[in-house]
């Protein structure tokens, strides 16, 4: 499967091979560094090496240009808007692999709430980049409230609200967690940490060590431990 051999027209078919660097991020997408590293995103890496390619398409939109044809899109760049799969698109781009890619005309709306439909059916709670996102689309206004976009995105209100505390934390914060397993428990003990003694917890953010710190809840005591 190599780039040279695509040369059919993905307007005229629902699934194509794409070349990645084809492929842009929606405009209130926020990358999280953190889910391109780790053992995750190495397995994820791993398993579409070994096969190939992605056997799970990506979703993508029309961009601002109309959808060229394959062959254009080869050489391409943003020609079009990734809905999901972030993570698949940056790991055939590392391996140098063409993306599988299934199109669909969806609203900006609809394409956001898929979004946070296929990134919230992983395995484990992936919090950050939810909670980034979230605080980008409220700040620029797609959203009226929070509850507004709760419904909008299918969220429960209490869940929205500690994602977007979350994604308004500062980064020497959301660094100290790295690419380690968070939980919704852990996440409400920070949020009170935060709201508690927000100075204490940054000066303890950048004067500590999390390097040897085996998870989330490790690094949650050497946070927190002290205030407690």
């Amino acid at each position: 499967m190599s780039l040279s051999a695509l040369s059919e027209d993905p307007s005229d078919r629902r699934v194509a091979f794409l070349d990645p660097k084809s492929i842009e991020p929606a405009k209130w997408a926020q990358v999280d560094p953190f889910d391109y590293l780790g053992q995750r995103f190495e397995r994820l890496k791993d398993s579409i090496a070994d096969c190939g390619g992605n056997l799970q398409p990506v979703k993508v939109r029309q961009g601002l240009e109309p959808l060229r044809s394959s062959s254009d899109a080869v050489g391409g760049s943003g020609s079009y808007e990734l809905v999901f799969g972030y993570s698949r698109v940056r790991a055939c781009l590392e391996l140098g692999l063409p993306v599988l890619a299934m199109f669909e005309t969806v609203s900006e709306a609809e394409g956001l709430r898929q979004f946070f439909f296929e990134y919230r059916s992983h395995g484990c709670w992936r919090p950050w980049r939810l909670g980034q996102t979230l605080a980008t689309v409220l700040q620029r206004g797609y959203f009226p409230s929070i509850r507004r976009a709760s419904q909008g995105l299918g969220l429960c209100v209490t869940e929205a609200y500690l994602l977007q505390k979350l994604g308004c934390m500062p980064d020497s914060i959301r660094a100290a967690f790295g690419c380690r397993d968070f939980t919704e428990r852990q996440a409400k003990k920070l949020v009170d940490a935060m709201a508690a003694d927000p100075t204490s917890l940054l000066e303890r953010a950048s004067r500590s060590s999390f390097q040897n710190c085996a998870s989330s809840a490790a690094v949650l005591a050497k946070l927190v431990g002290a205030a407690r």
